[in-house]
């Protein structure tokens, strides 16, 4: 996200705490708990991994139940680099391990440290790794020879249509959009009109599923345009 350029760990805290199935009104205690549990799984020192990662997720540990993080905040970041690796590697070790990180654009730099790590380390461990940014990012890491460069371009008009077709699954339904692409994003305008026609369209053929409607407003980039009572404008072209 554009907005947390600049907050330290911030996709590895969101993903560890969908890992350890953290909720929103868990206590302290719970979460340590949780976080404990999961790393008990490993091989792990947890005497030193677990004030680490309690560290990096906002969890108090209670005094007296591991030794004190004697560190200074260099040290203790570049702790965490290597804590994080080998926790990834325990895992490989198990079973291969695809990795998929999109936008390493907005990446915060610790977060573009760790994946440097990672892309140094690749070679040696079943890991496949598949990172999207935008052409104009520039990697804080030199070409690789096992490393794959791919440059992919806008969707053409019938792509998006396929795309869009495969989402409502819906072939009998006609639908219509236009496309935007004077951002930087594509985006879908559907005009409000389309959303009650599709659901004529779907009363008439004796369907009652709204899950079509629902996915087709779930497309990334939709923006719904218009009045819904301005039925009589002209039609938007037909997918």
């Amino acid at each position: 996200s554009p907005y947390h350029t600049h907050s330290a760990f911030y996709p590895i805290i969101g993903h560890l705490e969908h890992l350890l199935q953290f909720a929103r009104d868990d206590a302290a205690v719970t979460r340590l708990t949780k976080l404990e549990r999961l790393l008990t799984t490993y091989t792990l020192p947890l005497e030193e991994v677990v004030p680490l990662f309690a560290a990096l997720l906002s969890v108090p540990v209670p005094e007296g139940t591991y030794p004190p993080l004697a560190l200074t905040p260099l040290q203790q970041r570049q702790h965490t680099h290597d804590a994080l690796l080998a926790w990834l590697w325990a895992d490989a070790q198990r079973q291969p391990v695809l990795l998929v990180w999109e936008d390493v654009h907005w990446a915060d730099p610790s977060t573009l440290e760790s994946l440097r790590l990672l892309v140094d380390q690749m070679p040696t461990s079943p890991i496949l790794a598949v990172l999207t940014f935008r052409p104009e990012f520039v990697p804080p890491w030199p070409p690789r020879s096992h490393m794959t460069s791919l440059t992919l371009n806008r969707l053409e008009r019938p792509q998006i249509e396929a795309l869009v077709r495969q989402q409502i699954r819906r072939g009998t339904v006609q639908i219509s959009l236009r496309i935007d692409r004077a951002g930087e994003n594509d985006r879908f305008l559907i005009d409000r009109r389309v959303i009650n026609s599709y659901r004529r369209q779907l009363a008439e053929l004796g369907g009652k599923d709204e899950t079509p409607v629902a996915a087709l407003l779930a497309l990334p980039g939709v923006v719904i345009e218009g009045s819904a009572q301005n039925d009589a404008a002209e039609a938007w072209p037909v997918i």
